[in-house]
């Protein structure tokens, strides 16, 4: 009779392979690192906005102290920073007296400008920097008058100048303050009449404090825009 056939232990089943999601989840290749995606943020200002305002001004030469009307349209090119444009009209007037005389000043200044502004939040309450330049059409008129006779002085034309300016945006409403600096002139006009007085100069540079509130804005507020993971 046969022997009966010698029994064999059961073959070990090959490791099932692990899958790739499995060993590559989590982790890089030893040596390398893992690439972040970029996030989105969400943009918190309108792209196009513009503001009105009233500003008081004031008058670097004989005191001189008025008000005016100010315009302006700008692009929010981020959160942060903005370009635009920006109008002013000034009226302004007052007198001084000394040496037995006495001057009253009036003056006109009309100011057309590009500007670009720096804001330093990207929502709510939000110190910024600006900086305009641009044209000024200036005209005044100084008269004097005392003991020793009168006299009259006119000057007006167009110059170039820059406008420095600080303020805080709440949002909907601004306040701010600029100075108004005349550089250049391409047209002068000037012309003096007296009799025995002569009428101040009138100082071109002049001072603005503004009171300006968001009138109308353009463009989808919370729009993602891709960031830098690394910033």
């Amino acid at each position: 009779v046969a022997a009966a056939p010698e029994p064999r232990a059961p073959a070990l089943a090959a490791a099932a392979p692990e899958s790739a999601s499995e060993s590559q989840e989590g982790y890089a290749p030893f040596g390398e690192e893992r690439a972040e995606e970029p996030t989105l943020k969400l943009r918190q200002q309108p792209v196009v906005v513009i503001h009105l305002g009233l500003a008081g001004l004031m008058g670097t030469g004989p005191t001189t102290y008025g008000g005016g009307l100010i315009v302006e349209p700008k692009w929010n090119i981020t959160d942060k920073i903005a370009v635009g444009a920006r109008l002013e009209v000034g009226i302004s007037g007052g007198g001084s007296a000394g040496n037995g005389s006495a001057t009253v000043s009036t003056a006109v200044a009309v100011a057309s400008l590009l500007k670009g502004e720096y804001l330093f939040r990207d929502s709510g309450v939000r110190p910024f920097l600006g900086l305009g330049a641009g044209a000024y059409t200036l005209a005044n008129q100084s008269v004097a008058a005392g003991n020793g006779g009168a006299g009259v002085g006119q000057s007006g034309g167009r110059f170039f100048g820059v406008a420095p300016q600080a303020g805080i945006d709440f949002g909907g409403v601004r306040l701010a303050a600029s100075y108004n600096h005349i550089l250049g002139a391409d047209i002068v006009v000037e012309q003096n009449v007296n009799a025995g007085i002569e009428p101040e100069r009138f100082k071109r540079n002049y001072f603005l404090l503004e009171l300006s509130f968001r009138i109308a804005k353009f463009g989808k507020v919370n729009k993602p825009t891709p960031t830098d993971p690394y910033h």
